[in-house]
């Protein structure tokens, strides 16, 4: 697989009045871990997180699942970190959105 590299585009902003809004998704299974991130990312202003406790249970699920499109998806490797990878991949090869694991 060819790494891919992305060029970081700082953020900034003048207008003190200008809102930022940030919708984020978390795929985890595990609920302590996806409710930890859930609630840092729901103290700032302007994000909306959905949170998702299981995979597609098919990469071909994988775009209706994503078909409100987020700005980034946050993907939990614990439960099964081979197939996770392949969400990851999945979503880059589409162009989505932005993924961390």
């Amino acid at each position: 697989m060819e790494a891919k590299q992305a060029m970081a585009i700082p953020l900034q902003i003048t207008d003190s009045s200008v809102a930022i809004q940030l919708s984020v998704a978390i795929i985890d299974a595990n609920d302590q871990h996806r409710r930890e991130v859930a609630n840092a990312l729901a103290g700032f202003q302007g994000t909306t997180v959905r949170e998702y406790s299981t995979f597609p249970a098919s990469l071909d699920d994988l775009p209706q699942m994503m078909e409100k499109r987020y700005d980034a998806v946050i993907i939990g490797l614990d439960s099964d970190p081979e197939y996770a990878f392949d969400v990851v991949e999945s979503l880059c090869d589409n162009n989505f959105t932005t993924v961390m694991v």
